[in-house]
């Protein structure tokens, strides 16, 4: 269809055929016409012809008239403004435009209200040849035009020219209508309770009444056979026959047959609705590139005709498939109807080269009963990333670290195979631990020191992200760790203490989960068989039914059978992508960012479904707004919009979905979203922000704020992540990390506090290449190829997982990840239990012996790996309590220390030092009785 003169890339929204014209409504509310203009029809103000769309003129005295609805009738006109008035063009000599006068029209007139109706508004006009059916905004129905066979339905054969009331049904004085279909002479109607009624000409018992009688009122059409009770979901009338759509679904006709246009597989007509044939295309031949597929080969599903066929082999290439089929049906009993036209479809094959990825258990094979999980394909010429496991084998004694490449190197499940490999089991053993020294006095405070080995786990980080004053980290391991601030429990650990360095969350032990997600202080993980668990802050935003905070994780309710890919967090709200490609929702919603088009808050998720024929691809939310981008590469916003972040080029917000504004030709491959800004890579690697630019953060080398995307100039052309902050923003492209916006807090990287308006490139420790950069409010994180994460940034909440940090900390720095932590020490018995500290000059850890009496005795040691109690340790040789002997001007001598004669001469030193003590400590105290016996000192 042509576009309008002087209008390319013209939208339209509705659009209707009558018998001689066209009629098209437009996005912005106008109306076009085209066709035959004898009668005025195309309302254009003229009688002439016109061969392209021409636009509808505005009734006489209301200009700028928008349209909400539009009909086209045999030789008139008939449509609905947004105020709710119906207006009429075209042909009237039968009243068709209901406004009395009889004359034609060429421009639109107001089809005048019902008598004693005044100011009636109308929801639904329907036209045929001579007469039109509406319904009013109360569920009313009204009829005009000709009525020489008492298609008006007001019991009368007198032509109507201005509405006049439908009469109701016997019995049902107080029925209302929820659509209406005028036919060639007569009338159909379904009323709110999904039944039919039929009224007028009646000649070919398409009223549906199992009579041929013209009836003067509307009559309930028959219910099929077998069929009681029937409810009925949309009617259309045609010239003497009708067709309608049950609310199950199936198809049903009923009239005229002279033609087969009931579609029963007969000529015969109808006086009660027939089932109309279901089409079945029935297979009778597949040949795969000039080899025909065998009987044994293939085997045929009996219900539905369905062949599973084994292809037969082929090198890699695309070859034709020839599908030979008969179109048959099956009628309303189920019978198979056997059908005579048959017909042949090419399809097209590629045979593809593979790539296998296999796992093997490494170090365990054969010495624990976990299963080796099943190999996956990959296709070369379509490089996708595999499934994770959805659960980690166990070896007695060890820890399971992840699946590692050959060369040692982690596997990130979310990179795409290009290559066979096989991927391996990675183990950590049980960690020896060492003690010096292992001698002390009995009155205890001898420092003693503890070394781990190996000091450092296999683990690694695959995924970070980041909240307002906490970290979130996924693990090769499929396990979530997290660090930092705790005081609604978004650490997940059941109870508000902060951490410095990374716990593990407490989530089912038996689930391996493959995303993270992290909002203001709340976070979310996604398990490998798509369930997500949420803990932390809950204003409705962990879609548990609540608005209880959480300190361990709960379940996220999704819909039965529906899986989630991905999750993402704002301020107070979620979003849920499912492999459905819906979006589930939930949590605050005061500025409309659920989606859902009110603000009223969900504690249970409401499902956000994508436009018809499409599906969600990826999610992102801000503070208060969301992002989420479709499979056509455009992206839908709502939420707040104060600052443009919905990208619509207006700060309006929105609380239902609405289209950000992208050049033509630019489709988006991701998006994120922060604070009050949104971004987007395009399917060319370019990055484009958009949104509040206070402090620089859209990197545009300005604070100007923007209400369209634009693309950052200060990056490469190809960017492979970008994510928006608070306040400020990080990408990554060709290794290289960049940041730019707020630096109050050394969030950018750059040793200074400076703001950037522009992207600045950042050095990661050892020139570590950066994987997944996340900005939360005021701090940053970045994980590495290599699967280390490196901080910086605010740490006054400890979200920088390295208690050395201070209050911040401008320079990236690797942090120690779930390595083993040594906590208490006990001599004994529990009542001679010490804590230990950390030395990081040292790498060990330290504590002070208690008192204890004389002896030897065990030692026993109690630790941690991420916050995760393990099995207590024993010191090998324990620790040897010893008494310690003080001689005059001489230390502290062991007494354990001495024996033989050694201790002989100890023994006689002590007696004379004791008895020279005691004559000396009595000559002081003249006035006493006291004896001295020169024959005692001398024995």
């Amino acid at each position: 269809m042509l576009d309008p003169v002087g209008e390319p890339n013209h939208t339209w929204v509705a659009i209707s055929a009558g018998y001689v014209q066209s009629l098209a409504l437009d996005s912005d509310g106008h109306i076009y016409s085209w066709g035959n203009n004898q009668y005025g029809e195309l309302g254009d103000g003229t009688n002439t012809d016109k061969h392209s769309p021409v636009r509808v003129v505005d009734p006489a005295r209301q200009p700028n008239t928008t349209w909400a609805s539009i009909e086209a009738g045999d030789m008139h006109s008939l449509a609905i403004d947004t105020n709710g008035h119906a207006w009429a063009w075209g042909r009237n000599d039968l009243g068709h435009l209901g406004e009395a006068s009889g004359t034609n029209q060429n421009t639109p007139v107001r089809v005048f209200d019902p008598f004693g109706h005044y100011n009636t508004t109308w929801i639904s006009l329907n036209a045929n040849n001579s007469h039109n059916l509406a319904i009013d905004s109360t569920h009313h129905l009204y009829s005009w035009g000709n009525n020489a066979n008492y298609q008006l339905g007001d019991g009368t054969t007198t032509t109507r020219s201005w509405p006049v009331s439908v009469q109701t049904p016997a019995g049902k004085p107080n029925i209302t209508w929820a659509a209406a279909s005028p036919g060639g002479a007569y009338s159909i109607a379904l009323d709110t309770d999904g039944h039919a009624y039929g009224w007028g000409y009646n000649g070919f018992g398409q009223l549906g009444n199992n009579t041929t009688t013209n009836g003067t009122t509307p009559a309930r059409v028959l219910d099929p056979a077998g069929k009681p009770n029937i409810t009925w979901k949309t009617i259309s009338s045609g010239g003497h026959h009708v067709v309608a759509l049950d609310n199950d679904g199936h198809a049903y006709a009923w009239g005229n047959n002279d033609s087969g246009q009931l579609g029963d597989g007969t000529t015969t007509d109808r006086h009660i609705p027939v089932p109309v044939i279901m089409p079945r295309y029935t297979i009778t031949d597949v040949n795969v590139g000039g080899t025909t597929i065998s009987a044994s080969d293939r085997t045929i599903n009996p219900t539905t005709g369905v062949w599973d066929i084994t292809m037969p082999n082929h090198v890699p290439a695309t070859v034709d498939v020839a599908v030979t089929y008969r179109l048959d049906g099956i009628d309303g009993s189920g019978n198979f109807i056997t059908g005579n036209q048959t017909g042949i479809v090419t399809l097209h094959y590629t045979y593809s080269a593979t790539n296998a990825v296999k796992f093997s258990l490494g170090d365990a094979a054969g010495k624990t009963t976990s299963p080796v999980p099943a190999d996956q394909w990959v296709y070369s010429d379509d490089a996708q990333p595999i499934y994770q496991p959805d659960t980690n084998p166990t070896w007695s004694g060890h820890r399971f670290v992840g699946w590692f490449q050959a060369d040692g190197s982690h596997w990130d499940f979310t990179t795409p195979v290009t290559a066979s490999m096989t991927l391996k089991a990675g183990w950590d053993g049980t960690p020896t631990f060492t003690m010096e020294p292992h001698n002390g006095p009995v009155s205890g405070g001898t420092p003693v020191r503890v070394t781990v080995n190996p000091s450092s786990s296999g683990l690694r980080f695959t995924q970070v992200a980041a909240g307002s004053d906490f970290t979130l980290a996924l693990g090769t391991d499929g396990h979530v760790y997290a660090w930092g601030a705790n005081n609604t429990g978004q650490l997940g650990q059941n109870d508000t203490a902060a951490r410095t360095g990374p716990v593990e969350v407490r989530l089912p032990a038996d689930k391996v989960f493959t995303t993270v997600a992290a909002g203001s202080q709340q976070g979310f993980a996604v398990s490998a068989q798509g369930q997500v668990y949420a803990w932390g802050a809950n204003s409705g935003q962990l879609g548990d039914g609540t608005a209880t905070d959480r300190a361990t994780p709960v379940v996220f309710v999704l819909p039965t059978g529906v899986k989630a890919v991905s999750v993402a967090a704002g301020s107070n709200h979620s979003l849920v992508l499912a492999d459905n490609g819906h979006i589930y929702t939930a949590g605050l919603n005061s500025d409309g960012q659920l989606g859902l088009g009110d603000t009223t808050t969900r504690t249970t998720p409401a499902d956000l479904a994508p436009p018809v024929n499409h599906s969600y691809k990826a999610v992102a939310a801000g503070a208060s707004h969301s992002l989420a981008l479709l499979d056509d590469g455009s992206i839908r916003a709502w939420g707040n919009n104060a600052n443009g972040q919905l990208g619509n080029n207006t700060i309006t917000g929105s609380t239902a979905p609405v289209e950000t504004t992208l050049p033509a030709g630019t489709t988006a491959a991701q998006v994120t979203a922060g604070g009050d800004t949104s971004g987007l890579i395009d399917s060319t690697g370019r990055a484009w922000t958009w949104g509040n630019n206070a402090n620089g953060q859209l990197g545009l080398g300005d604070t100007a704020n923007r209400t369209v995307p634009t693309v950052v100039s200060g990056l490469p052309s190809t960017v492979s992540r970008i994510s928006m902050g608070g306040t400020h923003s990080l990408a990554v492209s060709s290794n290289n990390l960049y940041a730019w916006g707020n630096n109050t807090y050394g969030q950018l990287g750059t040793g200074d506090t400076t703001a950037r308006t522009a992207p600045t490139t950042i050095t990661l420790p050892g020139n570590a290449t950066p994987a997944w950069p996340r900005a939360g409010s005021t701090h940053s994180i970045s994980s590495t190829t290599d699967g280390a994460a490196h901080t910086w940034g605010d740490n006054r909440s400890r979200q920088l997982g390295d208690p050395a940090a201070g209050s911040q900390r401008s320079r990236p720095k690797k942090i120690a990840i779930a390595d083993p932590t040594v906590t208490k020490l006990q001599f004994d018995t529990p009542s001679y239990t010490v804590a230990t500290s950390y030395d990081s000059s040292t790498g060990t850890w330290t504590a002070s012996t208690p008192a204890h009496p004389e002896g030897q005795v065990p030692v026993t040691l109690t630790w941690t790996i991420a916050g995760r109690p393990q099995p207590n340790a024993s010191i090998d040789g324990g620790f040897n309590y010893y008494i310690h002997l003080t001689l005059p001007k001489a230390g502290v001598i062991p007494l354990q220390q001495w024996s033989g004669g050694g201790l002989l001469v100890a023994s006689a030193l002590a007696a004379l030092t004791y008895g020279g003590h005691a004559i000396a400590k009595r000559k002081t105290h003249p006035g006493r009785h006291s004896q001295h016996s020169p024959s005692a000192a001398s024995k």
